[in-house]
């Protein structure tokens, strides 16, 4: 597969504009043109000394590598707005940006972290946040936090790339979440009132309003070819399982990151309800019926598969997901976004972002620590996040209210405020991160899929993947003491 990258340096953002950008790079330079074009006048042969100009300041260049959910649009996002707006404001910082998938940047990042050859700042994911942190891989810009305290307030993200210190590693670019969404076209054919704006309960002794819902659809669609399922659930741990999990009062690890929790009665009951959706009610498509359906429709392996091919009815939906929709028209797509269920617990709802570190070996912290914050002040690119890359709500709330963002996107999800509103009441719940999160989720995964496999009952599966879990930390933590 080939891989399309999109490198952007101060010199050939100069060589690609006139104008303004020349005008800027002559100047940098000290060069005196004539008025009228023509050939500059030659100099007497004893002309008045001149006074000594003060030298330019040196040019520092930090190397920068982005994530793009969408590589069409690192041109018109990065080159147009972001770099080009940076050297305004920062002659003496040239820029050696790349922008690429976020597959392929995750794979070479981590090559260059372990190999101590990384970019100056990078564009990575929070799950990466501890790990790297413990590997030196990244540095702590808590300095630089504390000295701009009063531009940053109201950005969302640095005080949750924190350690146990509180120390900061980070700085989030954009933010995530999740809302409820659901094909209004399906609901109008088959005579079913749509959602309230709030959302629709649930609860997994029986389903409630959730399970209601999806038996209809499933029942009313069972007639058409492919049959329509109510819900589609896939086992997605950031938006299906979590939010799930945090609605009915429970989660991965204890709050201090410490403990499995995945053998209590609360958390297998979730993974149990969602085992049955897809084996025992029939109202979600179970791998079977995914397999198939993905063998019949072009691109039908994309996260949202059925979804967005509109054979599932309704889903929980993760903002910022413009990639993956992998249907031949997303932008019509019927699809509505309430706020997300109401479980037992509470209403708090998944959420996340990517993040931006410093490396830890850089050479030029101050001149990165620019490059990191400047797209969280900087209003029209924070704009520009959502409106044209889509890869999440601006990290910084205090453009949430720009009407640009309350408009209709174009694509699903479409009713932003869903995603707004439990973030702006402070019911945002991020993901428990820590140094051995891949260890730890990936003993999850492994039992969850035997239990999908029907190899074990969701209960052996939990409290095998529980158990599993506690070792991993378990020895985490000795090791840190």
């Amino acid at each position: 597969m080939s891989i399309h990258r999109s490198r952007i340096t101060r010199r050939n953002m100069l060589i690609g504009t006139g104008g303004v950008f020349g005008a800027i790079a002559l100047a940098a330079c000290g060069q005196a043109m004539p008025a009228d074009g023509g050939d500059a006048p030659e100099q007497a042969e004893e002309a008045p000394q001149q006074a000594e100009e003060a030298p330019a300041a040196e040019s520092v260049t930090v190397s920068v590598r982005w994530i793009s959910n969408d590589l069409t649009l690192v041109e018109p996002f990065y080159e147009k707005l972001i770099v080009a707006k940076f050297n305004e404001a920062y002659p003496n910082i040239d820029l050696d940006w790349a922008g690429d998938t976020y597959r392929d940047t995750m794979g070479q990042l981590n090559t260059q972290l372990a190999a101590n050859d990384a970019p100056d700042v990078f564009h990575n994911d929070g799950v990466f946040f501890a790990r790297n942190r413990d590997a030196g891989y990244i540095r702590s810009i808590t300095e630089y936090i504390q000295r701009d305290s009063a531009l940053l307030e109201g950005v969302r993200g640095p005080e949750f790339f924190t350690d146990e210190k509180q120390d900061v590693y980070g700085v989030s670019m954009n933010v995530g979440g999740a809302a409820f969404a659901y094909n209004t076209d399906h609901f109008d054919r088959f005579g079913i009132n749509r959602l309230p704006a709030e959302g629709i309960d649930w609860n997994p002794d029986d389903g409630g309003t959730l399970l209601e819902i999806a038996q209809e659809i499933t029942g009313r669609g069972a007639n058409e070819d492919p049959s329509i399922w109510g819900f589609f659930n896939n086992k997605q741990i950031t938006f299906d399982v979590l939010g799930m999990l945090i609605q009915n009062g429970t989660n991965f690890l204890t709050d201090d990151f410490r403990r499995a929790r995945m053998h209590e009665p609360e958390f297998i009951a979730v993974i149990q309800f969602l085992w049955d959706l897809e084996f025992k009610h029939r109202v979600a498509p179970n791998p079977d019926d995914i397999e198939e359906f993905n063998a019949s429709v072009p691109e039908g392996t994309t996260y949202h598969g059925p979804f967005a091919w509109q054979r599932a009815s309704m889903m929980n939906l993760g903002i910022g997901q413009s990639g993956s929709w992998g249907s031949p028209d997303p932008d019509s797509l019927p699809i509505v976004a309430v706020q997300y269920l109401n479980g037992p617990a509470n209403s708090v709802v998944p959420g996340g972002g990517r993040v931006i570190e410093m490396w830890g070996s850089t050479e030029v912290p101050d001149e990165a620590w620019e490059v990191m914050k400047f797209p969280l002040l900087d209003h029209e690119v924070q704009v520009a996040v959502f409106t044209i890359l889509r890869d999440g709500l601006p990290a910084n709330t205090n453009t949430w209210d720009d009407p640009r963002l309350l408009e209709r996107s174009g694509r699903p999800p479409r009713e932003v405020e869903a995603y707004m509103g439990p973030h702006l009441e402070g019911l945002g719940q991020y993901w428990q991160v820590n140094g051995v999160w891949l260890e730890w989720i990936r003993a999850f995964r492994g039992q969850q899929a035997r239990a999908w496999a029907q190899e074990v009952t969701v209960e052996e599966a939990m409290q095998e993947a529980s158990s599993l879990s506690q070792a991993i930390l378990d020895e985490y933590y000795a090791d840190q003491s």
